[in-house]
């Protein structure tokens, strides 16, 4: 299967944070939200755009085969759900 690998870059500390894949980047949106959600109840006055997700490159989970992007993409994320509600699409 192919997954999609990304990077939280801080732009303050200007170094990229740990590699993680993400079946799309969607849902590596997603968890970048999450986390900087979790950031930031414990640090409220945390700067939520010090903070871009990198697309780096496509990883094939059947044959470990690696396919960097020769230049990381910025992944846009929409910082205005930090401060909604979880809500149930039931």
């Amino acid at each position: 299967m192919l997954v999609g690998l990304f990077s939280v870059r801080d732009l303050v500390a200007e170094d990229f944070g740990p590699i993680y894949q993400a079946k799309n980047g969607k849902v590596a949106a997603r968890q970048c939200i999450g986390m900087l959600r979790h950031q930031l109840q414990q640090f409220p006055d945390l700067s939520v755009n010090d903070y871009r997700l990198y697309y780096l490159g496509d990883y094939d989970t059947d044959t470990g085969k690696i396919d960097p992007l020769l230049e990381p993409k910025i992944y846009d994320l929409d910082y205005s759900v930090l401060h909604a509600r979880e809500v149930d699409d039931e």
